[in-house]
């Protein structure tokens, strides 16, 4: 039995899909923020330890427990190494590639850290501009990439994905 859609439903059901897909990356920009902060939580509790990791009886300083700005900055430029890395082996970039993908990366994430510093703006707020820096910075790669490399790229981020929603999941 074959069912005609009018115009106006298709675009409706378009419409829905393209609404589902959105929410999916907001669910998944949102499992990640909150791994990321989990780490920094654990980082800054001494390795989960409630701050009685090293020093027995928490009695750290303050000072020594909480990141400077330039580890932080330190611990980015890593991250942002560490993805640009596996991207290099994954899709065979030339060095051209890899210097687009690393000053995409790198702007990006700056201008994601920005944003989570704010505290006067409201979660969901960071969340669709984070998520907003994100499509942005996925679409700038993709322009540079050629037919295989934009297919094997789209692959890792549907992998990326579902490994957030397992994530989620479980918790």
């Amino acid at each position: 039995m074959r069912v005609n859609l009018t115009f106006t439903e298709n675009r409706y059901n378009l419409y829905l899909y393209e609404n589902e897909v959105f929410m999916k990356k907001i669910a998944l920009l949102f499992c990640c923020t909150l791994t990321l902060t989990g780490w920094a939580q654990m980082g800054m509790m001494n390795n989960g330890m409630g701050g009685m990791g090293r020093s027995g009886m928490g009695m750290q300083p303050p000072m020594a427990r909480e990141k400077t700005p330039e580890q932080l900055e330190k611990e980015r430029v890593e991250s942002v190494q560490k993805t640009v890395d596996k991207l290099k082996t994954d899709l065979k970039l030339d060095e051209l590639q890899v210097i687009i993908v690393q000053k995409e990366f790198d702007a990006s994430s700056k201008k994601i850290n920005a944003i989570m510093k704010k505290e006067n703006m409201a979660q969901d707020e960071k969340l669709s501009e984070i998520s907003a820096i994100n499509e942005t910075a996925e679409r700038n790669v993709m322009n540079f990439l050629n037919d295989e490399q934009k297919k094997k790229f789209k692959e890792i981020i549907l992998d990326r994905q579902k490994r957030m929603e397992a994530m989620k999941t479980r918790s």
